[in-house]
């Protein structure tokens, strides 16, 4: 079996990390203990087939989160135990110490993140010499705050050093002008870990609020939503992303031939992820769609997660559509095939784009059929300008250039 090790880190990756295992837990049919429930239909054997890339069986036919929780500010870890959740991952996986960083990259890099860090490489290793065959390890953070940014990036400067997996990717919130997180050194933090991200990072999806927050408005009706359906569109996202890795189909995909399929050279590995419909638990999708609707989708700016450029002034690289239901591979080829030809100006070659297609529907409400799109584009640019822009704001000063030498940074 693929295994995955995933390691969240400060408190947006956790919260971000906790909705993500709620809805894959939903459609591997676990209950909050991670016992299988089995449901009425023929497709159980599917939701148990490859439920050993996300999870470990325990003796008492239960199934644990192969999961690393950290923060240095323990509020959300304690959280997270105190939670509908809490009896899903061993007490063991969950780190915390200390009161935090005071948003400071610094902080959690250098001065006050090692020690939980190298308690964190441990306990992957750990969990890497159980598994069969090691895909790779994902990690959820923001580059927005001190832990997420700080030690996040330190923890894959170590994996890095380790070899300890073929594939890092990383599911990585990025601050946006447009919606302050109150973290007066946001602009600096990000800077800092974007470097990182670049040199010890395979694969890079981008998530930011402002696009999340325009998302929740034209197709959710929901105006200046918080911060739980934030994460919950997010983790939506990740949902989809990982649903090849998970369950069986057409040309599914891990996350090495994601890679294959996505990266023309090393340093071009952020992605832009879109979704074809959007829903909350409980609810009915904002539309189903037609099988045109969802492979048009792929070219539509409002359907991504990360801020971008309009269409007319970005050129997709390449994309992997994953299609999700009972659905003909033939049409949904012809359908991409069209798109690309109706939009020939938007794609950089003419065969650029990949289609998977997961037989099983989504679980989250997205219908009786879905696809999530992943994107590698110059239309990043946008969202990456705007950090620099923020950055060039508060380094033209050197306002709070002390509380990073006073970390021991130059």
């Amino acid at each position: 079996m693929r295994e995955i090790i995933c390691i969240q880190i400060g408190e947006c990756g956790n919260q971000i990390g906790s909705k993500f295992w709620g809805e894959i837990g939903n459609e591997h049919y676990l209950d909050e203990t991670g016992k299988f429930t089995a449901m009425k239909g023929e497709d159980n054997w599917m939701r148990q087939e490859r439920i050993n890339v996300y999870y470990n069986e325990t003796e008492c036919h239960k199934f644990v989160p192969r999961a690393i929780l950290a923060d240095l500010d323990s509020a959300s870890i304690e959280s997270i135990k105190g939670g509908s959740l809490g009896k899903l991952f061993r007490p063991e996986s969950m780190l915390s110490e200390g009161s935090g960083t005071g948003g400071n990259w610094g902080k959690g890099h250098y001065t006050k993140g090692g020690d939980l860090a190298s308690q964190v490489i441990e306990l992957a290793r750990k969990e890497a010499e159980l598994c069969d065959c090691l895909q790779g390890i994902q990690i959820t953070h923001s580059i927005g705050g001190g832990t997420g940014s700080g030690m996040g990036t330190l923890v894959m400067s170590k994996l890095m050093e380790e070899r300890m997996a073929r594939v890092t990717a990383s599911f990585t919130h990025t601050p946006h002008s447009k919606v302050p997180a109150g973290v007066t050194l946001e602009p600096y933090n990000a800077i800092l870990s974007l470097h990182q991200l670049i040199e010890n990072i395979y694969q890079v999806y981008l998530f930011d609020n402002n696009a999340v927050n325009n998302i929740s408005d034209k197709f959710l009706k929901l105006q200046n939503p918080d911060n739980e359906i934030r994460n919950q569109i997010i983790s939506s996202a990740m949902t989809g992303i990982t649903a090849g890795l998970r369950f069986s189909g057409h040309n599914n995909q891990d996350f090495v031939k994601l890679g294959v399929n996505l990266i023309p050279f090393p340093r071009l590995c952020f992605f832009l992820t879109g979704l074809s419909t959007f829903s909350l638990p409980n609810t009915k999708p904002n539309s189903v769609g037609t099988m045109s609707d969802l492979a048009y989708g792929m070219v539509n700016p409002e359907h991504y997660l990360a801020t971008r450029d309009p269409i007319d002034s970005s050129r997709i690289i390449s994309l992997v559509n994953i299609f999700r239901g009972r659905m003909s591979v033939k049409e949904t080829d012809e359908l991409v095939h069209t798109v690309q030809s109706d939009h020939r100006k938007m794609f950089a070659t003419p065969n650029c784009v990949k289609s998977a297609v997961c037989n099983l529907p989504s679980g989250t409400g997205g219908g009786d059929t879905s696809a999530t799109y992943i994107a590698n584009t110059t239309a990043v640019q946008l969202l990456l300008r705007d950090v620099l822009s923020q950055f060039d704001a508060l380094f033209k000063k050197k306002v709070y250039l002390s509380m990073y030498t006073g970390e021991g940074m130059d």
